[in-house]
């Protein structure tokens, strides 16, 4: 038996792959509902917090989830366990180690004095749960046998704070989606996606868009999923000092109407500052649409320059606007189709993941 545990849509994912290749899966996390998630059947599950993830008792609880969490793994005696990153991987070096923390990063305000938050009052909590949970981390990383790695940044910060070594192991999105259209693509549409922190760089976004919708070179930017406050009050700035230039503003939507939305982009902008790995990128070049990126992080090895978009250094305003720019006169489609495009993308398939998890679970390099 495996037990998996952690972050609900990798739980999702993983674990359905892995009962249809016909391992026994055990679902533990703080929260979970089967029916959201679209579980396999075959896989049993339990949620040990009977309150949202979002809710402000959660990081007060956790050393409760981490020992209902515990008490649960102890009786199901696993053979492996999967965690998905904190509480779960706390749960995992307490009973000894053997199985695998899949890491997205190291907590960047547990361990990077260089990242700020966003405002007083985010670092003000950052620093409050680092000094409470970061003993939990770096427990974790002293005794877990093998720690997968979410790409190969994620793997220097392994070494970098916890001075361990890793595997990389990278997170994957629905392979099915390769080479389809969910519509026809809208001239002049800049797409950005979940700016919901100060990491995701959105003010490089908007002031592109800005300076190119004022020359008629840029229409619309639509902006989907969660937005970061500040980012609320920049869009709202624009809105009135701007009148004729268009900041659509989508929230949450579902998984469909988000390809629909890759498909009709000129292009998706992602200048995240400091990203992990970024599934977003993947998704929009696996839909035919350009991604216009700082060279940071994950995007390293999600991105090829020049093929799949066009990257810029971190920071560099003038360049990321003349990419903008490039992308929107001069619109291209990704042929997921080549060989070289279609081998890349599948390095970061759902499937993929999974094998590469089974194999580190029976000691093997994937």
């Amino acid at each position: 038996m495996t037990m998996v545990g952690g972050a609900a849509h990798f739980i999702q994912e993983v674990a359905n792959r892995m009962a249809r290749l016909g391992h026994e899966v055990f679902i533990v996390a703080a929260v979970i509902n089967r029916d959201i998630y679209n579980l396999d059947p075959a896989i049993d599950c339990i949620s040990v917090f009977n309150r949202s993830a979002k809710s402000p008792w959660f990081w007060a609880c956790i050393p409760l989830v981490v020992r209902r969490m515990k008490i649960v793994a102890s009786r199901l005696k696993p053979d492996a366990i999967i965690a998905n990153h904190f509480p779960t991987n706390a749960v995992l070096a307490d009973l000894g180690g053997n199985g695998v923390w899949m890491c997205h990063e190291p907590y960047p305000y547990f361990h990077s004095r260089n990242v700020f938050a966003g405002n007083v009052n985010d670092l003000l909590r950052a620093r409050l749960v680092s000094a409470v949970y970061s003993k939990y981390d770096i427990k974790s990383a002293r005794i877990i046998e093998t720690i997968a790695a979410n790409s190969t940044f994620t793997r220097k910060e392994i070494w970098r704070v916890f001075g361990r070594d890793s595997t990389c192991v990278f997170p994957g999105f629905d392979e099915n989606i390769i080479g389809k259209s969910y519509g026809n693509r809208v001239e002049g549409r800049v797409l950005s996606v979940s700016p919901s922190t100060p990491l995701k760089g959105f003010e490089y976004t908007l002031r592109a868009f800005v300076t190119l919708a004022r020359r008629g070179i840029a229409k619309n930017l639509r902006v989907v999923g969660r937005i970061y406050p500040t980012y609320r009050k920049m869009i709202g700035r624009v809105r009135r000092k701007y009148p004729n230039i268009r900041v659509t503003v989508l929230g949450t939507v579902s998984r469909e109407d988000l390809y629909r939305e890759y498909s009709t982009a000129t292009l998706v902008s992602y200048p995240s500052i400091r990203e992990p790995f970024g599934i977003v990128p993947v998704e929009a070049v696996a839909l035919g649409t350009p991604v216009l990126y700082f060279k940071s992080g994950g995007l390293l090895d999600t991105m090829i320059d020049g093929t799949t978009g066009v990257g810029v250094q971190v920071g560099d305003v003038a360049l990321f606007i003349q990419g903008m720019k490039h992308l929107l006169q001069n619109p291209m489609r990704i042929e997921t189709s080549s060989r070289r495009v279609n081998r890349h993308l599948r390095r970061f398939t759902w499937s993929r993941t999974a094998s590469d998890l089974i194999s580190l679970c029976r000691g093997r390099e994937p």
